[in-house]
């Protein structure tokens, strides 16, 4: 009827349920029936429907917080469940209210929402009570400290008890064992003195230089040295003498590799001793650096042997050798010194392997997972393959590749490689000898005049094509560690391009040794001009 009336409203005179004509009273009659009371009750189920909804918005938002936030002691499953059922019954409310709102004359009953929320204050009562009991361990750490740790004990007390009794019948057993072992260690402490002093006296023995004498003699017999020998000082303790056969001193009459071995020696048997007695057994680092200078092939190897007895003695944990730097120029001492069977492709765990270089005055070192050092031809190719390799060096490094590989090896002659080329490549390549050979035999007349990277570029290209053309290009690549595909760029001169004087190369090389020529600045000019020609011819 509330909701016909609108149309009542719109329509006066016609009854908007039967379509029929109506009088006043009609109109009257519904006025009557929708009157002020009517209206408050409709009212009031609103404010209710209202109240409803806000508190049940209120408790489900505060329950959906406080699950979301996950409190350590409460029981979020149980919680969680509670809470959907209250949201549930809420819902089934709301609907009930909202049909009592559109026909309040129906009677309607609300369902109880007492046993969800009986649950979820109990739940939350119970973690209430769980972070109560926490608090107050908190408050009282040292107490629950101390009921924790006597509730330990007892239970260890109880499960150790069997164990526990017969750790105190062992106790007595060991006790009596210690006082014995510690009456036995005074004794051996007695011993151990006595031993020291004993020690003490041998070492004053071994420090004298008689036995060192004996045996540095015993080698110089054995490898024919019989000119000389070594003497002890009398009238200096702990000294030596070099001594003829009869006696006599030898003076300054030894040669430069005589007083070399003789020196080795001396340095050899110090690594084994000492010049005092707190020194024989002292720790050290041996450094031996290129001790073959100025001897022959037969002494050079004995001298690589006494080093490889150094060395083998480092090896030994008890031994007072804890380290060996050997340092050396010499690629035949090298391989003789470090020669191991037990080493195949990479360095011994013990051992590592360096080379030193020097460029711009600045000394690098590079370490290397294997031994570097092979044989002096394939240096050549490394020096060759540097990165860092220096113009002033290059020209030696490329001739003497093609003297020991065309000339000794393949018995050719630099002529018959330069006539594998034709035409302008064959000016290149006779170009190229006279580079590496003005580099690296001649001296200038004036000043010498350093090849950049342009110039070296230019002429490593070239020695490249010589390989190609004697048909030797396999050789290239597997010494360069190359293949036939890559290409080297050649840089290309310019004109007025600066040339770079150094006024510092003053080094000839005779027979494959450097030799300074620094010092015929101060000779005449003639004496100059001679010596340079002879230096040349050889």
């Amino acid at each position: 009827m509330k909701e016909g009336r609108k149309y009542f409203d719109h329509n006066p005179g016609t009854c908007p349920f039967c379509q029929q004509g109506t009088n006043h009273d009609f109109a009257k009659s519904l006025d009557e029936y929708f009157d002020e009371q009517y209206l408050a009750d409709i009212a009031e189920i609103d404010l209710l429907l209202r109240r409803y909804e806000q508190i049940s918005t209120d408790v489900l938002g505060f329950l959906d917080n406080l699950i979301e936030a996950a409190p350590t002691y409460l029981s979020l499953d149980k919680i969680s469940a509670d809470t959907e059922r209250l949201r549930a019954a809420i819902q089934g409310n709301q609907s009930i209210l909202q049909s009592k709102r559109k026909e309040p004359s129906r009677v309607t009953k609300l369902e109880t929402a007492s046993g969800p929320l009986a649950d979820i204050v109990a739940t939350i009562q119970e973690a209430n009570r769980s972070i109560s009991l926490h608090n107050d361990k908190i408050d009282n750490l040292e107490r629950e400290r101390k009921a924790l740790t006597d509730e330990v004990w007892r239970l260890i007390l109880d499960e150790a008890k069997v164990g526990l009794e017969q750790f105190q019948k062992s106790r007595d057993a060991l006790e009596k064992a210690i006082s014995g072992l510690e009456t036995g260690i005074a004794k051996k402490g007695d011993e151990l003195a006595e031993k020291r002093r004993e020690l003490a006296s041998l070492e004053t023995k071994v420090t004298s230089v008689q036995p060192t004498v004996d045996a540095i003699n015993c080698i110089l017999k054995s490898f024919g040295f019989s000119n000389f020998k070594l003497a002890v000082a009398e009238d200096r303790a702990n000294c030596y003498r070099v001594v003829r056969p009869n006696g006599d001193d030898v003076g300054a009459t030894l040669s430069e590799g005589e007083r070399t071995f003789i020196a080795f020696l001396y340095f050899y048997y110090m690594v084994w001793g000492g010049t005092s007695a707190g020194n024989v057994t002292s720790s050290r680092v041996v450094v031996i650096d290129d001790p073959i200078s100025s001897l022959d092939s037969e002494v050079l190897f004995v001298v690589s042997s006494l080093v490889k007895k150094i060395i083998v003695e480092c090896r030994n944990p008890q031994s007072p050798i804890k380290q060996v730097f050997i340092l050396t120029h010499n690629i035949y001492f090298h391989k003789e010194s470090s020669y191991d069977s037990k080493r195949s492709n990479g360095c011994l765990k013990d051992e590592s392997f360096w080379i030193i270089r020097k460029q711009n005055n600045i000394s690098q070192a590079t370490r290397y997972d294997s031994n570097p050092i092979k044989t002096s031809y394939e240096l050549l190719w490394s020096e060759l393959k540097d990165g860092t390799r220096s113009n002033l060096t290059i020209q030696n490094v490329l001739r003497r590749i093609l003297e020991y590989y065309f000339t000794i090896l393949g018995n050719r002659d630099k002529d018959s490689v330069i006539e594998c080329f034709e035409g302008e490549d064959q000016l290149i390549c006779r170009s190229l000898y006279s580079w590496i050979n003005e580099g690296s035999h001649f001296a200038s007349d004036d000043l010498f005049v350093s090849g950049d990277e342009h110039t070296t570029d230019k002429y490593l290209s070239v020695f490249r094509r010589i390989f190609e053309k004697t048909n030797q290009e396999g050789h290239y690549h597997m010494m360069m560690g190359t293949s036939p595909d890559e290409s080297i760029e050649v840089a290309q001169p310019t004109d007025n391009q600066p040339i770079d004087i150094g006024p510092t190369n003053f080094m000839a090389e005779v027979s494959g040794e450097p030799i300074d020529l620094r010092g015929l600045t101060s000779k005449s000019d003639n004496e100059a001009t001679v010596a340079k020609e002879s230096l040349i011819q050889q």
